[in-house]
């Protein structure tokens, strides 16, 4: 897999590799066609050996390749903070991706705000990429995280497009509370005209299942079924299901270069007797996104007021 962030790499890489030594130079090479062959962890190896700033960008890359988060971010926070201007601004779009992936939108958002910050008489094509993850990721928040992130969201025009362009993909009720949360937070904005649109506007329910996952990153769905053994024939139908899932899944991934699906399997019998308690710990655990199952109805219907 090809981690695609968003550089064009070839007037970065080339005024770092003219501050390296030949030797220097050699070992980024290698490292740098390691990486482009989908070999990360080979081209860790190689890369921990340059300290540039180039090298210890693509290690960070590498590392979130392999789903690394904490080696990534670690190595992308001491990025930001260095003067080269393109330098920062992949490592915090890098940073954001892994706040994404750990479902700190906030985070990610205002890391998102700070390049574009800090960049205002910069003109770069990495700007484009910036703002559309921003909005994309403004856009995938569910109506709960809508709410929690407009509490830390430090960008104010932000923060109120977050509520005030998405406000109207929701039922009255939930409507309101939003724009009520809103003005808790900020008693200058004017809910009026809002709350009355809210309250005459017809609702369009589909839409807030039209969710987009931002790119580069991975989506990871939850599998809740029945327990099967592979080389047994009880519960055949959950072994299929589940092998078609990884079927679809693996020609997914083959497919698609700045996305990914990882499959978790939840045994439904063993959080039986609590359901919800036990699938709620498991969404925690493994940052699911998405749940496909259960099998049988009445796991269903408990179900049916679990989901955002």
């Amino acid at each position: 897999m090809r981690i695609i962030l968003l550089l064009i790499f070839t007037l970065l890489v080339d005024v770092c590799i003219a501050q390296q030594s030949v030797s220097d130079q050699i070992i980024f090479e290698n490292a740098l066609e390691l990486y482009d062959n989908g070999q990360f962890q080979e081209a860790i190896v190689l890369f921990k050996e340059d300290d540039s700033p180039v090298s210890q960008l693509f290690l960070a890359k590498s590392y979130f390749a392999l789903g690394k988060n904490s080696e990534t971010e670690i190595i992308s926070q001491r990025l930001s903070n260095l003067p080269d201007i393109e330098i920062q601004l992949e490592a915090n779009y890098l940073l954001s991706l892994v706040f994404i992936g750990k479902k700190q939108f906030a985070k990610a958002i205002n890391v998102l705000s700070e390049a574009l910050l800090l960049s205002e008489n910069y003109n770069n094509s990495i700007l484009r990429d910036i703002r559309e993850l921003q909005l994309r990721v403004i856009d995938y928040l569910s109506y709960s995280q809508r709410i929690d992130v407009i509490r830390t969201v430090t960008d104010t025009s932000l923060r109120n497009k977050i509520i005030l362009d998405y406000y109207s993909i929701y039922p009255f009720d939930q409507a309101t509370r939003l724009l009520e949360e809103l003005r808790r937070i900020d008693s200058s904005v004017n809910i009026l005209d809002h709350l009355n649109r809210a309250a005459t506007q017809e609702i369009e329910i589909n839409n807030r299942f039209k969710r987009g996952y931002p790119t580069g990153n991975i989506i990871n769905i939850g599998v809740l079924l029945p327990s099967f053994e592979q080389s047994l024939n009880e519960k055949s139908v959950s072994r299929g299901l589940y092998n078609g899932l990884l079927i679809s899944v693996d020609e997914f991934n083959r497919n698609n270069t700045d996305r990914k699906v990882k499959l978790h399997y939840i045994d439904s019998d063993k959080i039986a007797n609590n359901l919800r308690s036990g699938l709620q710990q498991a969404k925690e655990d493994l940052n699911i996104d998405v749940i496909i199952g259960p099998l049988f109805s009445e796991q269903v219907e408990e179900l049916s007021n679990f989901v955002d």
